[in-house]
Order: structure tokens, then sequence, then C-alpha cells
């Protein structure tokens, strides 16, 4: 066993979906149109424009009013799991945690299959550990990533909190870590977080010239933003570190 790892059945599970071949394209991809178009939870739909001001980075003064408008969406379909997902989401992002961390759990009680509310659950989870250290917290927080892979293996957010939960928590990083979070790389390559963390963990193990080249995309866009800048200094250190590494191999 790699270090890191217990055996339990939903931590095999979670290496079995890490390991496993990447489907062509992902499933929400398939979408049908016409007679086999799939059909959208009216909540998903009444969200849809408060889901994108969430995901669009919004300001700090922005996300009370995002909070109160799908708190308000929420009660208007109290059995809708996603929306307490949702919910839950934009709370943890206002930095109201403990209200993060029980609709969560509401969103769970509802629908015990919602990838998404099992991935929430962990990040507070998660975050409260590395404030007080307590080890029934870790347990909770790697048991919550565990169910919300299990609920999805091809969702890219519990894979790479499986990669935070190990960085966080300190000790040697086990390989299946680094594995989990390069799928979660692949299966949503246009997330600059994703791809900044990979970046990391392939510096990390020394592959400079690899990391060097996932910076591309960040470091010659052509909008200036402080990620370019950070983008064009990580590919400036790691293209020295991977000429430094080329000449030393080279060194009889």
């Amino acid at each position: 066993m790699r270090p890191g790892l217990s055996n339990t059945p939903g931590e095999r599970d979670l290496i079995a979906a890490i390991r496993a071949r990447l489907p062509q394209a992902p499933a929400w991809l398939s979408v049908g149109i016409g007679d086999d178009a799939a059909v959208v939870e009216p909540a998903r739909g009444a969200l849809i424009e408060d889901e994108l001001r969430l995901m669009n980075h919004p300001k700090e003064d922005e996300l009370p009013q995002i909070v109160s408008a799908i708190r308000a969406t929420a009660a208007k379909f109290p059995s809708s799991a996603y929306a307490l997902a949702l919910l839950a989401e934009a709370e943890w992002k206002a930095e109201d945690k403990d209200a993060a961390l029980a609709d969560a759990d509401r969103a769970i009680a509802l629908d015990p299959g919602l990838s998404r509310a099992y991935s929430m659950r962990a990040r507070v989870l998660l975050e409260r550990a590395q404030e007080d250290d307590r080890e029934e917290d870790w347990k909770a927080a790697r048991s919550a990533i565990v169910k919300a892979n299990r609920a999805d293996t091809e969702d890219p957010v519990p894979l790479a909190l499986f990669y935070r939960y190990h960085a966080m928590k300190g000790g040697p990083m086990p390989e299946i870590g680094y594995d989990g979070l390069a799928k979660a790389y692949m299966l949503l390559p246009q997330s600059p977080e994703y791809r900044m963390a990979y970046v990391q963990a392939l510096a990390f193990q020394g592959y400079y010239a690899q990391a060097s080249r996932l910076l591309d995309p960040l470091a010659y866009s052509p909008h200036p933003s402080d990620m370019r800048d950070g983008a064009v200094a990580l590919k400036k250190r790691f293209d020295a570190e991977a000429a430094k590494k080329k000449t030393a191999s080279a060194v009889p």
C-alpha cells in the first residue's frame, strides 16, 4: 500500500476511479436536442443566472447579494438538493462556513448521491481541520471526498480535493494524490486553478520542462492580469531549473 492511504472499500473505489481511463467526452457534454433533450430540473433552470455569477469570480462585496438570491430561489424549491448544494457553495465563498456545512448536509440528506454536496462538505471540513488539526475533522473531510468521488467518478472536484487533503495534512504526497490531480486537470483543463495546481505539483516532482509548457496558455494570454504575470515569472523560473537539470544530466 502507498503511504498515506487506507485500505477501506471507499478508498479503493477512489483509487480505481483515479486510475480509470478517461472517457472520450464528459457525460455532461452529451445533451440531446429535440425529442431526446435532457429534462432540466426546475430549480436548476431558475438558478442558471446566479450560478453563472458565482462561477465568474465575483467581488467580495457582490457575494452577499448572490447568496441572498440563491437562498431565495432555494426556498422556492425545498426538495432540490441541487439548490442547497449551490447555496452551500455561495455561502462558503462568502466565508459563512457554518451555514455552508449545514446546507451541504441538508443537500446530502435530500440526495445522498450528489457529488457537489459532498465536495462542499469536504471543503469546509478541510479548512476546519487545518485550523484545529483534529484527527476527527481530517477523517470526516477524507470521508466526504471519497463519497463525492463515489457519487461521480468523472467529477474533477473530489479528485483535486484528494490532492489538496494530502497537501494540507502534510507528510509525503502519495503517488495516487498526484494521479488524482492529473486526472482533475485532464477533465477540466480550462480551469486556471487546476492548471496551476498541476503545474506546481509537476515542478515539485522535478518535471520543470513539463510544468513550463503547461503554463503557456496563461503566460501568453493576450489579456493582462496578475495570473499572467505570475505565470510568466514561474515559467522563467522553471525554464532555468529545467536547463540546470539538463546540464547536470549531460555531465559525464
